[in-house]
């Protein structure tokens, strides 16, 4: 079993992306100072974060694979990837 959403992201003052669980304990640690320096770290970011959202959104399609809705929850999945870091 995976850790359950809600995942939360956010910047730490020493250069690292931290991801924790709801009660706060920490999924991953990307080191924002790595190379390469391209944004690539907060991208990662948010496509770890976007990982269990994303996993419940394929198994709907897989369940459901005509089904609208499941196809609506497989785009908001995908756009969750993007979400903005913020710093702690």
């Amino acid at each position: 079993m995976h850790t359950l959403p809600p995942w939360r992201v956010f910047s730490t003052h020493d250069g690292y992306i931290k991801i924790v669980s709801a009660c706060g304990a920490e999924i991953a640690t990307i080191d924002r100072c790595a190379k390469p320096t391209t944004g690539s770290q907060e991208k990662n970011a948010g496509l770890i974060l976007a990982a269990p959202i994303l996993y419940l959104a394929l198994n709907a399609l897989q369940a459901n694979p005509n089904d609208p809705a499941a196809h609506r929850m497989a785009l908001d999945a995908l756009r969750s990837a993007n979400i903005p870091i913020t710093h702690n």
